[in-house]
């Protein structure tokens, strides 16, 4: 340009789409490729509460053990235990509850609340029986 010659700068190409960002590829457990884009977001898993949750299964399966010795006597020797597990998972359920925001408490609430009703209705029977053959061996 100093020459005085009239020259055209040389071109700029202008792009008028954003470029996609390439797709990264994962291998899963099964060996697939996984893609996904690179502002994919993951999720925290849900929050649970696996105590409380022990100690509602525990507490009704305690529960509906104990109904079913009135019927089958068998049932009745494995009640207890699993009222005294669903005590116990229980109320470790419904103290996680307080760390947890909350979650689960009922679960817990429940658990352990069934776990002593099964205990009830297996220790009162038992003292019963037991007092009145006593009672019925003075005679």
């Amino acid at each position: 340009m100093a020459d005085g010659s009239k020259q055209r700068p040389a071109s700029v190409p202008i792009q008028s789409v954003t470029i996609q960002q390439p797709i990264q590829q994962t291998p899963t457990f099964t060996g697939q490729p996984q893609a996904y884009v690179n502002n994919q977001h993951f999720h925290n898993a849900p929050v649970t509460n696996t105590p409380a949750t022990l100690g509602l299964i525990f507490g009704i399966s305690g529960f509906s053990l104990t109904f079913l010795g009135f019927m089958l006597p068998f049932f009745c020797f494995f009640s207890w235990f699993l009222g005294i597990l669903g005590i116990a998972f229980g109320h470790s359920g419904a103290s996680n509850a307080l760390q947890l925001g909350g979650v689960g408490r009922t679960q817990g609430v429940f658990g352990y609340v069934l776990g002593y009703v099964t205990l009830a209705l297996f220790i009162i029977p038992a003292v019963l029986f037991v007092f009145f053959v006593f009672a019925l061996d003075g005679f």
